[in-house]
């Protein structure tokens, strides 16, 4: 503790009266001149100054300033003979920690003083550390940072705020955010600005526009939360300003594709209906024509025009099936029905109903576990089942076929599976055969389009979920396929 003091009888007195106080230890170092104090305070090691006003080379005020101004991280205590609440004040307001007349104290409160001083100014000094750095991040964060009155004026804004809406510092403390808030958006952001005042809400997040000092919209992502003081009263909100307007021309941008890919794709799907559709009646008449040229002339000419009667007859009717299969493909988009409770043991039973003839051929065993309800068409959910069962009787081995249907709750989908013990495949191949008109085996061996599996991939995505095959040939396959638990609400049906 460093004593500036000119009259050493004082300055005895308090060496006395701070000696009687056994709770702290002091040292003290005395000098009698501002200049002598001032230099000592350079070399560092002083807790806390306690200086007399009138000094043989300074007088009143200008003495503590001197001392302030050379150590302001330093406490300093006046302690002056002269009692002048004026003269006390102004040294409060100039920084001193407390004014102290002699002959009014004694040690412990001298002590108290100097204790106070200290813990003080140590407070203030972390507090000012600590406004520094919220000062750095606060200028220097990469995203807007402002600080808005309750009435939305600017109260503080870093240069990212700035940059973001093209006004100056100064500009924008002279108005509020209102002024440069799109008027479409405004109510919105208003709406939300008083809840967070009413204390409805301790923070939002907001997507809105500014207008930008050019004029141009700009999309930002703006957060706020409240500063209220120890009586719970709002101060100020604390707004942190993302640009977003790259995301969101992007976001539009891929809006506009999306719409226009599904106006094409909607577009395909009925030129593939209404091809398919008109290309029946002239193939019905060409079929009709060459199987009557069959029935007439079978062996009334040479073996080479049998062969080629049979080669036409037998084309026609696969460019038959073809055209059927391409028809209920483009149906899939354009005649689906509206998706309802759909229960898929009725549906499973009907199937199996439906291909008797072919699993009594095929001596198949049937197991299932219990299935659930879900939001569905019923009748493309059933031909999914028809293709997939129908699979595994196509492709079964020359071990008894078994066929095992399961559901199993996942998240927010149900996962089902339809596994066989048949010839399998290499998995190589377990994405190419989703692909319409892909075939893994000649028709010599296996009759097909190759379309039904690209029904059944259209089928799933219409109802929002997908479909997937694993296998190892020789060893069977299981397909996989996805129902979302709330289908109704991803419904990409378009009702015709």
């Amino acid at each position: 503790m460093l004593l500036i003091e000119d009259d050493p009888g004082d300055a005895d007195l308090l060496q006395e009266l701070l000696s009687e106080e056994k709770s702290y230890v002091y040292t003290l170092e005395w000098v009698e001149r501002l200049q002598t104090g001032l230099e000592r305070l350079a070399l560092g090691g002083i807790d806390v100054v306690l200086l007399d006003l009138s000094l043989p080379d300074s007088h009143g005020l200008d003495t503590f300033i001197a001392v302030n101004t050379h150590a302001p991280a330093l406490p300093a205590v006046v302690l002056s003979g002269l009692d002048d609440e004026t003269i006390a004040l102004e040294a409060v307001r100039q920084g001193a920690q407390d004014y102290l007349v002699k002959g009014q104290v004694d040690g412990r409160i001298i002590a108290r003083v100097i204790r106070y001083a200290i813990e003080r100014k140590s407070a203030e000094e972390a507090l000012r550390e600590s406004e520094a750095r919220f000062r750095g991040a606060f200028d220097h964060a990469a995203i807007g940072m402002a600080m808005v009155a309750t009435d939305g004026r600017w109260m503080e804004v870093n240069d990212a705020v700035c940059e973001i809406v093209g006004y100056g510092r100064d500009e924008l403390l002279a108005m509020s955010f209102q002024d440069i808030t799109h008027p479409d958006d405004l109510q919105t952001d208003l709406g939300l600005f008083y809840h967070l005042l009413a204390g409805e809400t301790n923070y939002y997040h907001l997507e809105k526009r500014y207008i930008h000092k050019l004029g141009q919209e700009i999309w930002v992502q703006s957060s706020a939360s409240l500063v209220r003081n120890i009586r719970k009263q709002p101060l100020y909100a604390v707004v942190q300003i993302q640009d977003i307007t790259r995301r969101k021309r992007v976001e539009e941008e891929l809006a506009h594709r999306l719409e226009e890919l599904a106006r094409s794709n909607s577009e395909l799907e009925q030129f593939a209906y209404v091809a398919s559709h008109d290309l029946q009646e002239p193939l019905r008449m060409v079929a009709s024509y060459t199987q009557l040229l069959a029935r007439r002339y079978q062996g009334k000419l040479d073996s080479d025009a049998d062969e080629f009667i049979e080669y036409a007859v037998d084309g026609v009717l696969r460019m038959q099936q073809l055209i059927n299969d391409l028809l209920t493909y483009a149906r899939v988009g354009i005649r689906g029905r509206e998706f309802e409770p759909t229960d898929c043991e009725a549906i499973f039973e009907q199937t199996l109903l439906d291909l008797q003839a072919a699993l009594g051929e095929s001596n198949a065993e049937i197991t299932r576990d219990p299935l659930p309800m879900v939001i569905a068409d019923p009748a493309q959910l059933g031909q999914v089942f028809q293709n997939l069962l129908g699979n595994a009787i196509k492709f079964r081995s020359t071990v008894p076929l078994h066929i095992h249907v399961s559901a199993e709750r996942k998240g927010d989908e149900w996962v089902f599976s339809v596994s066989d013990n048949g010839i399998g495949l290499d998995p190589e191949y377990a994405e190419r055969i989703f692909v319409i008109f892909q075939r893994l085996h000649g028709r010599e061996q296996y009759l097909g389009t190759g379309i039904g599996l690209s029904i059944c991939k259209k089928i799933i995505e219409r109802h929002g979920g997908h479909i997937w095959v694993k296998g190892e040939s020789g060893q069977g396959a299981t397909f996989y396929f996805t129902i979302p638990v709330n289908s109704h609400l991803r419904s990409r049906m378009n009702s015709i």
